[in-house]
């Protein structure tokens, strides 16, 4: 073997061995359901790494804290007081967590169904009122973090940079299993330098409410309704397609994979006849006003048949709905719904209301 190629196989063989090193030095705790974060430490300091929801394994953001910095691109956030929360759900960490003074700013109070945030109305900054952030104002209130959810391209990175403001980027909406969502609250803590057993709490009841329901009578769901002669039908792959599985329920139509499907209402039919619960028809909160969606629907099985329930009993005039709230963070109470829902126990819904 000459010398050019021992020295290829030495460099070869170093940069394997110092890659394998910095690996090993991150030692990652395992999710349980959540897929789009990693929590760990690297020498005693805690590290975070936030995954891009359509790219299998590539990192969008690495965070840490303490002095020890793993390595290039990663960003300190330490003493994190004051919060900006990009949305209601993101704030419903924070209360659950008991933090949820350190929020000093909101992006659109109409949307939050809070007693607590909307109690301090007067003393909150509101910066997405409108279409979009309002940065200037993000600026002058000298926030720690903003709390956003979404991706780097709904941002505007350079003025976020210039006002000196960390972002971090929450991708809960996009996990696979309402609990995966739920599980961000780890992200939060991590944020606030929190230990919390919020999480182990909800997953302990919404795993037992799902293996109660194990043996219950399998329901076939029609989720949502027409809008402009398009129906929008989630598929299996999703959090509300995994919460009507744990359910004991089908969803119909039935299409395997994430996101949702922008269908015909005359594909819609084609499943009608099988159809035993129709859930969530959009705001409509009786089958008087849902007749407005199609005149077809006189004819249409699962409206004459089926047992019709919207998620629209916290609905407040603001627009704000626990439901969407409590979806995200807290699933096992929506799933206690839907076990009522198919119990016919009409009475003690929280959140869902049977359309009569």
């Amino acid at each position: 073997m000459n010398r050019l190629v021992c020295f290829a196989l030495l460099f070869t063989l170093a940069n394997c061995t110092s890659s394998v090193t910095k690996t090993i030095n991150i030692f990652w705790e395992k999710n349980a359901y959540a897929q789009l974060f990693k929590i760990g430490t690297f020498n005693g300091s805690p590290v975070l790494q936030i995954y891009h929801p359509f790219d299998s394994g590539r990192v969008l953001q690495k965070f840490y804290k303490g002095k020890n910095k793993p390595g290039k691109n990663w960003q300190n956030l330490d003493s994190i007081e004051s919060i900006a929360a990009g949305s209601c759900i993101l704030a419903r960490y924070l209360e659950l967590l008991g933090e949820q003074e350190r929020v000093v700013a909101l992006d659109n109070l109409d949307f939050f169904s809070s007693s607590y945030f909307q109690s301090k109305q007067s003393e909150l900054l509101e910066f997405q009122k409108s279409a979009g952030i309002q940065y200037e104002k993000l600026a002058a209130q000298k926030c720690d973090v903003l709390l956003s959810s979404g991706m780097p391209k709904d941002l505007n990175l350079e003025i976020l940079k210039k006002i000196a403001l960390p972002v971090v980027l929450f991708q809960n909406h996009l996990e696979k299993h309402p609990l995966g969502s739920a599980e961000w609250i780890k992200v939060v803590a991590f944020l606030v330098n929190r230990k919390e057993a919020v999480f182990e709490k909800e997953k302990v009841a919404y795993e037992g409410i799902r293996d109660k329901m194990g043996d219950s009578k399998i329901n076939k769901v029609l989720l949502n309704a027409p809008y402009h002669g398009i129906w929008y039908v989630p598929k299996t792959e999703t959090p509300i397609g995994q919460i009507l599985k744990d359910a004991n329920a089908i969803l119909k139509p039935y299409l395997p994979g994430k996101g949702s499907s922008p269908l015909a209402v005359e594909q819609i039919y084609t499943h009608a006849d099988s159809i035993d619960y129709w859930l969530n028809p959009n705001l409509h909160r009786t089958r008087e006003s849902m007749l407005s969606l199609d005149k077809r629907l006189w004819s249409f099985p699962p409206f004459l048949n089926a047992k019709i329930y919207n998620n629209t009993k916290q609905l407040q005039a603001s627009g704000a709905n626990n439901y969407y709230e409590t979806f995200s963070t807290q699933p096992s109470l929506i799933l206690q719904d839907l076990s009522l829902i198919f119990a016919g126990k009409n009475k003690e819904l929280a959140f869902f209301e049977p359309l009569d």
